[in-house]
């Protein structure tokens, strides 16, 4: 099975989510709650490798269509379950759209990104990169300004 090499950016447009995905976390990415089924955050994810592929996803075996039911209960019982992931390469991507996701995160943050750093400085630091490699020493350098 293909699939994308980590580390990778992980972008879900509707929630404005970002995150940087290492060996250890991509490890866990079948770990599901009822929540993200029920709103089919698969379907709304891309995925941005350092070879410059864009990749979709999808829980294999999540049901297509959830009952009003289902989704109340994921509002009050929402456990994780075990589901295989099935990748598929969509497309080359070009810089400017990785580094566009996360600007656009960046300016919906609710103090998540931007919780041991200043928006600016980061919106600053990711506007100045021009690869992935330095999009990923950006990430690395918020995640250990935190300490």
């Amino acid at each position: 099975m293909s699939q994308p090499t980590p580390p990778y950016f992980l972008w879900n447009s509707r929630e404005h989510y970002f995150d940087c995905v290492d060996a250890s976390s991509a490890a866990e990415a079948g770990r599901v709650s009822r929540a993200a089924l029920v709103t089919e955050y698969d379907s709304q994810c891309m995925i941005y490798d350092s070879a410059g592929m864009a990749w979709g996803f999808h829980f294999v075996g999540r049901k297509e269509k959830f009952s009003l039911l289902d989704r109340l209960l994921a509002e009050v019982y929402n456990p994780v379950r075990e589901f295989p992931v099935s990748y598929s390469q969509l497309r080359s991507y070009a810089f400017a759209e990785l580094q566009g996701a996360y600007l656009d995160a960046v300016d919906h943050d609710d103090d998540i990104l931007t919780q041991f750093v200043e928006s600016d400085e980061l919106t600053k630091r990711i506007q100045q990169c021009s690869n992935f490699k330095e999009l990923l020493e950006t990430w690395q350098w918020m995640e250990t300004d935190k300490d």
